[in-house]
């Protein structure tokens, strides 16, 4: 296993982060009308736990 090769995963899950967050950022707005700010915090924590 070479260096790149980690370095490509490391880059890959680091955009994979990015659209997820900017995703969830995006749909805040929308789903603060439907969803508590219990189920907002509870999925930030989980993302920022896994990233």
């Amino acid at each position: 296993m070479s260096i790149i090769y980690l370095y490509y995963q490391l880059l890959i899950v680091s955009i994979i982060a990015g659209v997820l967050y900017l995703t969830l950022t995006l749909l805040s707005s929308k789903t603060l009308l439907f969803m508590s700010a219990k189920w907002h915090y509870y999925t930030r924590v989980f993302f920022y736990f896994f990233f």
